[in-house]
């Protein structure tokens, strides 16, 4: 009995291609060109909401100290979640 190993159909592979040019688009437009992209902040805040579940999941609820902390570093202006 012989495994053979099936190659990814090419229809896959473009679509997985497009969906990692899509995210780096996303990325950069957040960070570079969008209107609120010069607001001081931590840039993965910028980039996706993973900062605060993170804070308010893995932390137990301690995105609201964490706040106050950057706006101690950043300002009273902190980007905190993009839309």
């Amino acid at each position: 009995m012989s495994l053979t190993i099936l190659a990814p159909a090419p229809v896959f592979v473009a679509l997985a291609v497009l969906f990692g040019l899509r995210l780096v688009y996303i990325a950069l437009y957040r960070l570079t060109c969008h209107p609120l992209a010069g607001v001081p902040g931590p840039r993965l805040a910028a980039l996706t909401r993973l900062y605060e579940i993170y804070y308010d999941a893995a932390l137990q609820g301690q995105y609201a100290y964490r706040i106050g902390k950057m706006h101690k570093k950043y300002g009273k202006a902190v980007l905190l979640v993009r839309h």
